[in-house]
């Protein structure tokens, strides 16, 4: 694929992104429930000086999470370069991996680079109410994206080892782009449908509530929650780690009697890959459910918001440091050729591309 065709595809993305999170959300509350949305969010309680003194400013955090989502995100794209080439792309896990990756890319800059500028001016809901609305709507759709295609790719790996001659009816072709329209719809009901989070360095996190630790404003917050959050971070982290658990298990029955040694590798390779993308989901999911329904204490908040943070560089760091094939591709098309020799292992797909497969089942 050539880099001005693949500028093209994450052009489309991101424009799909805004157009589905800028428009559609604002337009269902701020159109069509006005009034619903002047009682739900309303910045009247104080004035504008008094809205800033609520905030609290902190400069060295915020430039952290904006250099954190700056490197991820530049890793991110020369990676989505490597996975891009005509030898990878061809497998359906790829393309899907290529999805997550943009919608990884699309959640750094809302959870590092858009938070830590607004960690840098202290920043709280009615600073900005209009922004943080749209922000949080943008959140909102693009974590639900993510999370469910990364579902779709840890399903995507228990079929390929249970169901190896089925992978092309399944994923090839055409197919594996409508499963990948999935995500993107389920994304657009949260995106539309559900409170959208706001920003406040109260506690340097986001929450459904705009006001949350200012008790001293009389307002009713029973509306400031969001069930279907809850449920979608539960459901997914938990099918999450039960599909992984199947990869590994199945891989560990097929391979039980191997004796060789580059097999006991892989297979611990995949349970690597498999315990660390399953722990830091789960983790990140139950944190933030956690912190919606009870008040802990500031660190547990921050460490909530890192986790987020995390799942959205873990796959990139386990793409280049666990995935052989994508850290041989990477150093061949970034690394100068003398250094080659010294830093390629050989390597090989675990499987053949789903179509070559199909083929041969056939003769």
């Amino acid at each position: 694929m050539e880099f001005a065709e693949l500028t093209t595809i994450c052009i489309s993305n991101w424009l799909l992104l805004l157009l589905c999170t800028a428009i559609l959300d604002p337009m269902d509350l701020l159109l069509f429930h006005r009034d619903q949305y002047e009682q739900l969010y309303s910045c009247s309680y104080m004035n504008a000086s008094e809205w800033a003194k609520e905030g609290s400013p902190n400069v060295p955090l915020g430039i952290l999470y904006i250099v954190i989502g700056t490197t991820f995100i530049s890793l991110y794209m020369l990676c989505i370069r490597v996975m891009c080439t005509k030898q990878l792309r061809q497998h359906s896990c790829l393309k899907i991996m290529i999805q997550i990756g943009i919608t990884d890319m699309a959640n750094l800059v809302a959870n590092c680079v858009y938070t830590g500028y607004l960690t840098m001016i202290g920043a709280v809901f009615c600073t900005s109410p209009l922004q943080q609305y749209f922000a949080g709507s943008y959140i909102m759709f693009i974590w639900c994206t993510c999370s469910l295609t990364s579902v779709l790719l840890s399903l995507n790996r228990a079929l390929e080892l249970m169901f190896p001659k089925r992978m092309y009816f399944l994923f090839g072709g055409w197919r594996v782009y409508a499963w990948l329209i999935f995500p993107w719809i389920y994304g657009l009901y949260f995106g539309i449908y559900t409170p959208s989070p706001s920003f406040s360095t109260k506690v340097y996190a986001w929450f459904f509530d705009p006001y949350f630790g200012m008790d001293q404003l009389q307002i009713d917050r029973t509306y400031y929650s969001s069930p279907p959050h809850s449920y979608h971070n539960i459901g997914t982290s938990i099918v999450f780690s039960i599909l992984y658990a199947i990869h590994f298990g199945t891989l560990w029955w097929k391979t039980r009697f191997s004796t060789s040694e580059n097999m006991g590798k892989t297979r611990k390779r995949l349970f690597i890959q498999s315990f660390l993308i399953s722990t830091i989901n789960f983790s990140a999911c139950v944190c933030y459910v956690l912190i919606e329904h009870i008040m802990p204490p500031k660190i547990i908040i921050l460490i909530a918001h890192f986790l987020w943070i995390c799942c959205n560089c873990g796959p990139v760091i386990i793409y280049l440091v666990v995935n052989k094939t994508i850290q041989a591709e990477f150093i061949r098309t970034f690394i100068p050729r003398n250094f080659h020799s010294r830093m390629i292992a050989p390597t090989s797909m675990t499987s053949p591309p789903e179509k070559s497969r199909a083929k041969s089942s056939t003769t």
